[in-house]
């Protein structure tokens, strides 16, 4: 289990299968320079453990030819062993291979003296021990050595570098670790001697080139830096012209802002003092701190999912409200900023006061910063939801309050136009507070004082004296209502009897006339007679009295009226019937019997005259029969077509 100590694993990728051996002679050589099987003679490169070559030959296979451990296990730093190992033996197989050009780099800044070559040496040395470090090669040409470093898996650490540059030998590091996992023997030859990465560990030249590059570097910091204090002076300049900021706190933007931050209880995080750079605003720190928590915190209610705001869109909306001096207008970068400060220690910038002021709010737990964006922590969002609530609720009872005092006040009249009413909201009597202070606080006290509020609009209604009307100039304009509802209701009652009088005199016209149909020239004294059995008022004063009294009365007269005409067609018909039956008689017996018939009684109608029995058609019909028997159907028949016609003729 020894070779599982190699651990290569950052190099190791996968499960690449093993294409080098390493020979009884120490040598690294491919799997295809090999017999197959255990005959190999192979060793692992990393843990010396036997391997056994696997050839497929002239089978088709899906692997591909690869060595394998003879016994079970894997060997995790086989590959990278083996290859580190080929590297250092291609370079001395070879004795030459391709220096890195001697040049140098950074910052657009590019210096060269020599390019890459391939370079021929004499001889060379494999793991060769110097002072504090181990060399993979060491190449001499002439009197001059070169050390070479394989680099597989780990580079040399700033460390080895140093020992390396204290030998005072130029030395090279080839990189080896993007080379495919599945590199043939060709392949790494080529990337060591020519195309893998290389670089100048140790270089006098290469040493000169970079100082080169660096001094330009230099050169150009330091002119910018030169072109940055100047331009440090200008704006120092421009500064210093600045007039102070104005107070900024009567402007419709931060006086709103303020009331809001007055209403949840906030004005304790405003106007904090400033070590330096108040002319960076063209208004007080209060108005632009102000602006500032209620943007951040205020603003940001209710807060779902926003991500907050930098210091810079801060910057920019204060710039739109017109607090920024047009200096400021555009941003600089910090070095300028720095240069102004030291030129002038009390410069400032807005976003260096809106940083400063944002940092203040956050040691005081109100505000949050994620990754440069300002915003209020939960639980300060939550307290400032509630604490807005509260604020509504409260600026509600007090509107509400107002409101009730304005409609007592324009119902006071004259009284009411000069009263103060600001001094009474804010006066307390001698054991209440000031009614402003009731509608703030609420509760109970809160309701009374409605209550209170009630009790005098319902006096304009209906009066009481007892009614407290609250040091309010009300007790005249109560009283006026009073007798207005007084002469209101007298107006009523002269009203409600003009109106009955008008109704009675129209009922008795009505009666008057119905009484003239039924009655005629007796109608007056009808009227005026006594309504029995009572006998105690007349029909008149009765009539008068209720609308029920005339319907009853009409429809008295109403009946009499149909009782008269039902009499007079029955005496209308009888003097018919009488007319037929006498010019019967006169016809048949002659004018003398038919007088003696009609008068005298006649045992057959039962000791009544015919006159009296001849009052309709049935009774025609009787005496038409005892006139004359044989024609008695047909004129009795003639008399009912006569009686039947009588009313037409009428």
């Amino acid at each position: 289990m020894a070779r599982l100590d190699h651990n290569h694993s950052p190099w190791r990728r996968g499960t690449v299968r093993l294409a080098f051996g390493q020979t009884a002679e120490g040598r690294i050589v491919s799997i295809r320079e090999v017999v197959s099987g255990r005959a190999c003679g192979c060793v692992c490169p990393a843990c010396e453990e036997p391997l056994i070559a696997r050839k497929s030959g002239a089978r088709p296979s899906p692997r591909a030819d690869h060595f394998a451990h003879a016994r079970d296990g894997a060997c995790v730093g086989a590959l990278e062993t083996a290859l580190h190992k080929l590297g250092k033996q291609i370079v001395m197989d070879e004795l030459g291979l391709t220096l890195p050009a001697i040049a140098a780099e950074r910052e657009g800044v590019r210096r060269q003296t020599h390019a890459a070559k391939h370079q021929v040496f004499e001889s060379g040395q494999v793991e060769v021990v110097l002072p504090g470090v181990v060399a993979d090669v060491v190449l001499r040409r002439r009197a001059s050595d070169l050390i070479i470093e394989i680099l597989v898996a780990h580079a040399s650490d700033a460390e080895k570098v140093e020992r390396i540059r204290a030998q005072k030998t130029s030395a090279i590091e080839i990189d080896l670790s993007k080379l495919p996992r599945r590199a043939g023997l060709e392949m790494v030859r080529e990337a060591v001697l020519v195309s893998a990465p290389r670089k100048w560990l140790f270089n006098p030249a290469q040493d000169a080139v970079e100082a080169q590059v660096a001094q330009v570097l230099a050169d150009r910091a330091e002119a910018a830096r030169q072109k940055v204090l100047r331009q440090a002076k200008t704006l120092v300049g421009h500064w210093a012209a600045l007039p102070c900021p104005k107070d900024g706190t009567d402007l419709p933007a931060v006086r709103g802002a303020l009331a809001q931050i007055e209403a949840l209880e906030l004005s304790a995080y405003i106007d904090a003092p400033i070590s330096r750079g108040a002319k960076a605003l063209n208004v007080s720190p209060k108005a632009c701190q102000a602006l500032v928590l209620k943007t951040v915190v205020i603003d940001q209610q209710p807060w779902y999912g926003r991500a907050g705001l930098s210091v810079v869109a801060l910057r920019e909306r204060l710039e739109r409200q017109g607090f920024l001096p047009p200096l400021f207008g555009v941003s600089r970068d910090a070095e300028l900023i720095a240069a102004a400060r030291v030129l002038a220690p009390d410069f400032n910038t807005p976003t260096g006061l809106i940083g400063a002021y944002l940092r203040g709010l956050e040691t005081a737990g109100l505000v949050e910063a994620d990754d440069g964006l300002w915003r209020a922590p939960l639980k300060v969002r939550q307290q400032i939801i509630q604490q807005a609530r509260d604020a509504r609720e409260r600026q509600d009872r007090i509107d509400d309050l107002h409101a009730r005092l304005d409609e007592i006040l324009r119902r006071a009249g004259p009284e009411g136009d000069g009263f103060d009413s600001e001094a009474w909201l804010g006066r307390s009597g001698r054991a209440s507070p000031p009614p402003r202070s009731v509608a703030a606080s609420g509760g109970a006290a809160w309701t009374e004082l409605k209550a209170a509020f009630g009790l005098i609009g319902e006096a304009f209604w209906r009066y009481d004296a007892a009614v407290d009307v609250m040091s309010l100039p009300l007790r005249p304009a109560l009283e006026r209502a009073e007798q207005a509802r007084r002469d209101a209701a007298e107006r009523r009652r002269l009203a409600a009897e003009a109106a009955a009088l008008a109704a009675a005199d129209d009922r008795e016209a009505r009666f008057r006339a119905a009484a003239m149909v039924a009655y005629g020239a007796d109608a007056e004294a009808w009227m005026a007679g006594l309504v029995p059995p009572a006998n105690l008022s007349s029909r008149l004063e009765l009539v008068r009295s209720s609308p029920a009294q005339l319907q009853a009365a009409l429809d008295a007269l109403d009946r009499r009226v149909t009782q008269q005409r039902r009499e007079e067609a029955q005496r209308i018909m009888a003097q018919e019937a009488l007319a037929d039956l006498w010019d019967a008689a006169c016809a048949e017996h002659g004018g003398d019997w038919a007088k003696a018939f009609i008068s005298n009684p006649d045992p057959r109608l039962g000791g009544r005259r015919p006159r009296e029995v001849c009052i309709d058609p049935a009774g025609l019909r009787m005496c038409l029969e005892l006139v004359c028997p044989k024609r008695a159907v047909r004129r009795g028949g003639s008399a009912e077509t006569r009686q039947s016609a009588a009313p037409r003729r009428r």
